[in-house]
């Protein structure tokens, strides 16, 4: 999702909004990676997003410390990668892609040499 707008916490993480207005958590060092670590540098970018279960702090006696809401688990929309540019993102899909057929026709391919034909057939000697 494109990340338009946001700031930074005291602490150098960054909440991030999309054009939806929805929030995303995204690392400090992710930050970092971009480049940008004030809120004047701010600049558009790109994130891969999921919604992530967080546990609360604990205090000295390894008690969770509730967060506001009282519940001792939070969860968040997380940027798990950020890219500078819409084109660094949709190249990073495309090499996933890529890799998962390059990686299936070698397994086709290792099928034969060993004489197994058909998924069928490899599913029934891995079963």
């Amino acid at each position: 999702m494109v990340i338009n707008s946001g700031n930074f916490s005291g602490n150098g993480n960054f909440s991030g909004y999309n054009t939806k207005g929805e929030r995303i958590f995204v690392h400090k060092r992710q930050m970092d990676a971009l480049g940008i670590k004030s809120n004047d540098e701010f600049k558009q970018f790109f994130a891969i997003v999921e919604n992530k279960t967080y546990g609360a702090r604990l205090d000295a006696s390894g008690n969770p410390i509730p967060y506001a809401d009282g519940k001792t688990t939070m969860t968040r929309a997380t940027a798990t990668a950020v890219f500078k540019t819409k084109e660094d993102y949709i190249n990073a899909h495309v090499l996933d892609r890529i890799l998962d057929a390059e990686v299936a026709q070698a397994v086709k391919r290792e099928m034969n040499a060993v004489g197994i034909g058909s998924q069928q057939e490899l599913e029934a000697l891995i079963a």
